[in-house]
């Protein structure tokens, strides 16, 4: 089993993207994007491409989504259109320096043309493998959700999301007066209700009139 790490997918995923216009959109060009890919990777077999996952996933598919996603957080790829895949100017710039560290001074030409980086770099390009296969990759990251669609991952079950609405909060649990204030509060309602009008009125409502009655 020849899987190659992570770190050496990204090279071959930049190469693909520029190869294929600077962006792909996942839900379409995945698969054949996948096989492109993998030609880079010499070491690389049928039957590597072919293996499963508990959840019956394909594990090819998902490492590269997972690189992608390495690739994303460090800006090289574009994550802000949902289903698009899309290269950088930093992704491009580290695509043609890993290229010339390689020794391929023309990596213009080489992107234009069809060889792999294997074909073109020779012995100079040797990706590593993966360390081990004992624990299975992890599952790719979720995508970003279409427009319109609503994501409950990481939300407070106890709030409701509409789509095309902001969320409705839960509603807010209000401590209850104990008995004690709920008496004292109907003493001071019957108390003023026992007062003239009169001691109502004038600046300051003539509070001490009225604390002098409490």
């Amino acid at each position: 089993m020849a899987l190659p790490s992570y770190a050496d997918i990204e090279l071959p995923l930049l190469l693909e993207l520029e190869r294929h216009g600077g962006r792909i959109q996942r839900l379409i060009e995945y698969p054949a994007f996948c096989q492109a890919v993998s030609k880079h990777l010499p070491a690389l077999t049928a039957n590597d491409m072919k293996q499963l996952r508990k959840t019956g996933e394909l594990v090819w598919p998902n490492m590269i989504a997972w690189a992608r996603n390495n690739l994303k957080k460090m800006r090289q790829l574009n994550g802000d259109r949902p289903g698009m895949w899309e290269i950088t100017p930093e992704g491009k710039q580290r695509l043609r320096s890993n290229l010339k560290r390689l020794g391929l001074d023309s990596e213009e030409e080489f992107i234009r043309s069809d060889y792999s980086i294997s074909e073109a770099a020779g012995a100079r390009w040797q990706p590593k493998p993966l360390r081990s296969m004992k624990s299975e990759p992890p599952p790719a990251p979720a995508p970003a959700p279409d427009d319109g669609q609503v994501t409950t991952q990481g939300r407070d079950p106890s709030i409701a999301v509409t789509p095309g609405f902001p969320p409705t909060p839960a509603p807010i649990e209000t401590e209850r007066p104990s008995s004690d204030a709920l008496m004292i509060d109907d003493e001071l309602k019957a108390h003023l209700h026992s007062l003239a009008p009169s001691q109502f009125e004038g600046p300051g409502c003539r509070i001490s009139e009225i604390q002098r009655t409490l």
